[in-house]
């Protein structure tokens, strides 16, 4: 499954995720996938210290509803509005330049 990127809200403080983007893979352990909380304000998003790279099994432990969209071609966007909805390709069109 490779590594993922996510914050600690999700990674370190088991929070499920509510939005999930996936870009090309920057290497070959990097999956692509972005993972986050939905609450994380753009600051703290910009802080390095509260983002990481992490296994994505470790992502699929806390939110076992995020294992079916995995492989998903880049690029695409998944959100939900809470814990417990199914997720929706997201309208998100903030794609890295290639």
């Amino acid at each position: 499954m490779g590594t993922a990127f996510a914050t600690k809200l999700v990674a370190e403080q088991s929070r499920k995720v509510k939005f999930m983007y996936r870009e090309s893979p920057s290497g070959p352990d990097d999956s692509g996938w972005h993972f986050f909380c939905g609450e994380e304000p753009q600051e703290y998003v910009d802080d390095p210290n509260n983002t990481g790279t992490y296994p994505v099994s470790l992502i699929v432990e806390i939110d076992p509803s995020v294992a079916s969209l995995l492989d998903t071609p880049a690029p695409c966007a998944f959100e939900r509005d809470d814990d417990d909805a199914d997720f929706v390709e997201s309208d998100f069109d903030h794609w890295p330049e290639e």
